[in-house]
């Protein structure tokens, strides 16, 4: 019987260092990934190859990750695709951030300097 797949996992970050942070630190943990640089890319990597959990950042120029968001799940709705699980990555620690990132439906809220216990946690419980 083969192994169990691991989810694909993207990064949608338009900061090249932000990005490098992230797979440098997701591929410590053992999770390989893919980088979109910004919303467009992503719904069209999404699109052809569906992934299991995006790291999406909400501060992005032209569509933020909450516009993004919404068009994914339009996408995965009208496609009958499962929906991916979207974390939130932003700079913004405030609670009201974190509230806005959930009620929006994203799956949690990370925030930027990436950690790598936070993504670990992250990984853990949403890569299950």
């Amino acid at each position: 019987m083969p192994a169990p797949r691991t989810p694909r996992v993207l990064v949608v970050e338009d900061n090249i260092v932000n990005q490098k942070i992230a797979v440098k630190l997701l591929e410590l943990l053992g999770c390989p990934c893919d980088v979109a640089a910004s919303g467009p890319v992503c719904l069209e990597m999404h699109r052809r190859n569906p992934y299991g959990l995006i790291f999406l950042d909400i501060g992005m120029p032209g569509m933020d990750g909450y516009e993004t968001l919404r068009r994914l799940r339009e996408w995965e709705a009208e496609s009958a695709t499962p929906p991916a699980a979207v974390v939130a990555l932003t700079a913004f620690t405030h609670a009201e951030d974190r509230a806005r990132a959930l009620d929006a439906g994203m799956r949690d809220h990370l925030t930027k300097p990436l950690k790598r216990e936070a993504l670990k946690r992250i990984l853990d419980a949403h890569l299950s």
